[in-house]
């Protein structure tokens, strides 16, 4: 009997003790699990028997943080881990916000310190795509790989109107940022990208800082002899070069980010870019909500967006009759109209300075169409016409009102800018003054106001309208074509877009009383107060007043 119960409690204790050591192993499992691969960067993995090459794929748009994670931690865990010997990053992607992108540059380039790394573009290494790649050792493509397109798409801040519910400290507590000092930030950003094609590249680079500044894409072997690259190469060949910087000849291969990629939830960059979708530059700012939203990104994967002043503003002012030049006792001498009739592109508010000089100097706006035009010139002569990025075309009653209108004395002010509208609707009318305005933009890589197309101008002609201007500063502008006088001028370092030739171009001329110029937002608040832009600004309501 007590032999019986003696072997029943040395069964049960058995039985326990078998429990608790499934238990505690079952444990050790989860928390190996844990720390080996949901935590990887904070313990160091066990030492294999045999080297490993980690792979790293850079896939798709960089623009979430799972995804910044899911980089940043395969780098982590290659660094941290000694039986992996060498990297290789496998890239096709068009890149992402900088944030992101310099993130994970900056983690390459410390691995690199410590094991060899290898990138291979297989598809695009496009902006931030190709800055990653900066990160390696070496670089190596598939022969029509897209690679380059070095430099920034920026987001400008907006335009707040501030809530009298709400008390901020300061002007620029709003965005905390200068609209006008946007330009200047995206140099300095960009500046950061080019140091690092310096650095990365070193002796290798065979271009020049001007020709990658155009933000070109090129292929496999253009950037080959420009030292943008290393060499062709397919994913085996960056494996043997690995192995080759590695010194090793047995291996294994480890896909870094499909091991951890478990641990993650969805990658919306990696997906978007498989469907071949593009991405809004709405999308972006909910993504990553920003005042200012800079993006190592190819600007061919980004859906096209609205600028400032973008919006048809023609039926916001109340168009002028002759009962209100009655009510108001406007003199038709002192008037100025302002042609609302052409599906006019500009933004009515933020040419405040200009509205507002012209009220200093007696004169009185009437925004109207062209047959108001032919109705008050029976009672007398408007001092000017002013036509703002029209959207619709002139017929040919409205070009006969204002070629008479021109004869009789008139002032005819034609400003347009090719970031708003095609030129096909305000050359309809300019080309019956002998003028016509370039579709292309002009661009200056040495003349500039932080980026390129902000176009520096310090050649004028000797004319009323250029008195006191030693400098204008012009955003986005066209050339235009015929004109007496060429009032201002571009350096010969000047390219127009369409056609890639470099020359000295004129975006501002005249001939007699008809003033083309072909920018509006030099005009504009607060653009208006960069170089002489004011002045010039000045002397247009001078011009139009005598």
């Amino acid at each position: 009997m007590n032999t019986s119960l003696s072997s029943r409690k040395n069964s049960s204790n058995w039985i326990k003790t078998l429990i608790l050591c499934v238990i505690v192993f079952s444990a050790g499992i989860a928390l190996g699990y844990y720390l080996f691969v949901r935590i990887p960067y904070l313990v160091k993995p066990a030492v294999a028997m045999e080297p490993i090459i980690g792979v790293i794929n850079i896939y798709g748009y960089m623009i979430s943080d799972v995804e910044k994670e899911l980089y940043i931690n395969s780098i982590l865990y290659a660094y941290r881990n000694d039986s992996i010997v060498g990297v290789i990053i496998r890239v096709d992607s068009p890149g992402g916000y900088a944030s992101i992108v310099e993130d994970v540059y900056n983690a390459l380039k410390e691995l690199n310190v410590k094991k060899p790394v290898v990138a291979i573009i297989e598809g695009i290494a496009a902006s931030g795509g190709y800055y990653v790649c900066l990160g390696a050792r070496e670089i190596y493509s598939i022969p029509t790989a897209f690679i380059g397109n070095i430099g920034l798409i920026m987001r400008q801040p907006y335009l707040v109107i501030p809530s009298e519910a709400i008390i901020e400290t300061g002007p620029y507590k709003h965005t905390g940022l200068s609209l006008k000092e946007t330009p200047l930030i995206a140099k300095r950003a960009v500046g950061n990208f080019i140091g690092a094609v310096i650095e990365g590249r070193g002796s290798r680079l065979n271009t020049t800082i001007e020709e990658i500044s155009l933000g070109k894409l090129y292929l496999g072997n253009d950037a080959l002899q420009m030292g943008l690259i290393d060499g062709y190469g397919s994913f085996l060949d960056a494996v043997n070069r690995v192995a080759e910087l590695a010194g090793i000849t047995k291996y294994k291969i480890l896909d870094l980010t499909k091991l951890l990629q478990n641990n993650v939830s969805s990658l919306l960059g990696q997906t978007m870019w498989k469907e071949g979708k593009l991405i809004s530059i709405e999308l972006l700012g909910k993504i990553q909500p920003e005042p200012l939203g800079l993006y190592y990104m190819s600007p061919y994967y980004v859906k096209a967006y609205s600028f400032i002043g973008e919006e048809t503003t023609y039926n916001s002012p109340k168009e002028f009759n002759m009962s209100s030049a009655t009510n108001y006792n406007v003199t038709i001498e002192n008037l100025v109209l302002v042609d609302i009739s052409h599906g006019n592109l500009f933004t009515y508010e933020i040419l405040g300075t200009l509205w507002g000089k012209m009220i200093e100097n007696n004169l009185k706006i009437a925004f109207a169409d062209i047959e108001f035009l032919q109705e008050i010139m029976t009672f007398g002569k408007p001092k000017a016409l002013i036509v703002i990025c029209p959207s619709i075309s002139f017929n040919q009653d409205e070009i006969v009102t204002i070629k008479e209108y021109v004869n009789l004395g008139g002032k005819l002010i034609m400003i347009y800018d090719p970031s708003r509208v095609s030129s096909w609707y305000i050359n309809s009318l300019a080309q019956e003054f002998g003028l016509y305005f370039s579709d292309g933009y002009l661009y200056d890589l040495k003349n500039n106001y932080g980026v390129y197309r902000n176009i520096i101008l310090k050649k004028f002609a000797q004319h009323d309208l250029l008195s006191n201007v030693k400098e204008l500063t012009l955003f986005t502008t066209a050339h235009v074509y015929g004109g007496k006088v060429k009032l201002a001028n571009t350096f010969n370092t000047a390219y127009l877009s369409l056609t890639d030739v470099k020359d000295t171009y004129s975006p501002i001329v005249a001939s007699d009383n008809v003033i083309a110029i072909g920018d509006l937002t030099f005009l504009m608040d607060p653009f208006h107060d960069i170089s002489d832009n004011e002045i010039f600004l000045e002397n247009l309501v001078q011009f139009i007043k005598n």
